[in-house]
């Protein structure tokens, strides 16, 4: 997006202060946490504009401030002159469309989803505390089906729990997180780097793609859901769910990714259920996975938008309901989103 820097300047009573262009009012306070003199907006050569506030500290786009003080009339958009003045990056999405999901295919011959050997004598988690702590609902239990295993010959799972990754309910992949903290699993890493201890991996899961796998698929009603909200893995999944109701809504789901990034098979399987609309919801911090993300989805969708959370500390598997609308109310699409992150 591109403002008109001097009508911004004169609507705000704006004043340059310090040595590298930026512009304030004193007797304005930051929209954000309400203290005065401790903000400042600077704009670059190709028009782009940030807004940083030294208080909270709070660094976002020009527009997200416009917006936050009503002023959004003062926000431009001009497709053409910001593309022949920007230079977006040419990406592509990682391997060619998935084999199950070619036109000489048929969603029953799955091909290279086929059904998975499961690991030796699980057994289903029905009432799990953690899980439960963690959001986990009657429909994910269904969905997931997390399961544990206490055999000697799957010893490399014991404390583990399993979920199942499934495609029109066949499980076609498995992956497993350790029921141990991040703590611990850095001191173990310490541990076997002083060669003191084995190594023991916070998740392990099937020789599968998972570029090509969509968790929570099976969520997905061909024709109806037309939006989708992507997250990277099945907390961030869960909270999200449980906060916006999802259960109860037809057109609007949210599946994870297993990861900050995008593969063809994730793509196709998105379009194979007639997905329309994405909103793109990734960890604090992947500004950068997010822009690649989001320009890739742009080429295959209708409409695409990056919910981008600036808040440290804050992801989909934690954030509040208070904080998620903010995020999402500052959704951009992926034109905007880059060129206010460049």
């Amino acid at each position: 997006m591109r403002f008109d820097k001097n009508k911004i300047i004169s609507e705000l009573n704006l004043a340059p202060f310090g040595s590298q262009g930026w512009f304030s009012n004193k007797n304005m306070e930051c929209p954000f946490c309400g203290k005065k003199g401790k903000w400042g907006v600077i704009f670059n050569e190709n028009g782009v504009a940030t807004f940083h506030c030294w208080k909270c500290p709070r660094k976002t786009s020009l527009y997200d401030f416009l917006q936050k003080i009503g002023r959004k009339d003062l926000c431009h958009i001009n497709y053409r002159e910001t593309a022949a003045n920007v230079r977006l990056p040419k990406l592509e999405a990682q391997g060619e469309v998935s084999e199950w999901m070619q036109d000489t295919s048929t969603k029953e011959d799955f091909k290279s989803l086929k059904p998975i050997n499961l690991p030796l004598r699980i057994k289903p988690l029905t009432d799990d505390e953690y899980l439960n702590k963690r959001g986990f609902r009657e429909e994910h239990y269904r969905e997931f089906e997390p399961s544990y295993t206490d055999s000697a010959l799957e010893k490399r799972l014991n404390n583990y729990i399993i979920f199942k990754m499934k495609i029109d309910g066949v499980p076609v992949a498995w992956w497993a997180r350790s029921r141990y903290s991040k703590e611990w699993h850095k001191r173990n890493l310490e541990a076997y780097k002083a060669h003191k201890e084995d190594l023991m991996l916070r998740y392990r899961n099937s020789e599968n793609n998972f570029q090509d796998l969509l968790g929570g698929y099976d969520f997905l009603q061909e024709g109806v859901t037309d939006t989708v909200i992507l997250v990277e893995g099945i907390f961030d999944f869960v909270n999200i769910w449980n906060i916006l109701g999802l259960r109860d809504i037809e057109w609007l789901k949210c599946c994870f990714t297993f990861g900050n990034s995008i593969g063809r098979g994730q793509i196709d399987m998105l379009q194979h259920k007639r997905v329309k609309n994405i909103l793109l919801l990734y960890d604090y911090g992947t500004v950068q996975e997010s822009k690649e993300t989001s320009l890739l989805l742009s080429k295959n969708f209708e409409s695409v938008r990056v919910a981008n959370i600036d808040i440290p500390g804050v992801d989909p598997g934690n954030i509040t309901v208070s904080q998620l609308n903010e995020v999402l109310a500052n959704a951009q699409d992926p034109m905007n989103f880059y060129l206010n992150h460049i």
